[in-house]
């Protein structure tokens, strides 16, 4: 999962009631508060995670353990869970492209939402983080403070629509989303 995560990070979003930023910039603003240079080439796997451990911290509040809920953070940030929720929908074969996933941060509350494209046929060049298909699907964790260890198992809710954007970062009006977590109705952002 640290893996996946290092891999995924340029596709990793923030999201709060009141911002909407990349992960980087998160953390590049966390390291100007402290006074530390932004993740280096030669930064090892458990500094990154120790940067999204604070910035969990910061942002939710949470009295729940931090290294457990970035490790249920962790676990949605990469391609397996998309798999999972691929097969459940019966699309076949399970691709998914352009994953892009979103960090919702609020008082008490970690949702993961990812955002890709699935189906065939795949347009676009051979590369999958630049394909697209004719549709969307988007998925979103349950509360993942709200389990009480971490081999609860997470319920997540999905919905695949046709779509004509070819660049997934069109898919996330980030209006909407704030709105929703402003009212604590994240899982109404799942047919936006």
């Amino acid at each position: 999962a640290k893996r996946d995560f290092l891999r995924s990070v340029e596709a990793v979003y923030v999201a709060t009631e009141n911002s909407y930023t990349s992960f980087q910039d998160e953390i590049k603003a966390i390291e100007i508060e402290k006074q530390s240079s932004f993740i280096e080439a030669n930064d090892d796997t458990n500094s990154i995670l120790e940067k999204l451990q604070v910035l969990i911290k910061q942002k939710t509040e949470t009295k729940t353990n931090i290294q457990e809920l970035s490790n249920r953070v962790l676990d949605h940030i990469r391609v397996a869970p998309g798999i999972s929720v691929l097969l459940d929908a019966k699309v076949f074969p399970p691709s998914m492209y352009q994953p892009r996933y979103t960090l919702v941060l609020a008082r008490e509350a970690v949702h993961v939402i990812t955002d890709g494209f699935t189906g065939q046929p795949s347009f676009g060049p051979p590369d999958p983080n630049k394909k697209y298909t004719s549709n969307r699907i988007r998925y979103i964790t349950d509360n993942l403070v709200n389990l009480k260890t971490s081999s609860d198992s997470v319920n997540v809710n999905y919905n695949i629509k046709a779509t004509t954007i070819t660049n997934i970062n069109d898919a996330v009006d980030v209006p909407e989303l704030q709105n929703s977590i402003k009212q604590k109705y994240i899982h109404e952002f799942l047919h936006k």
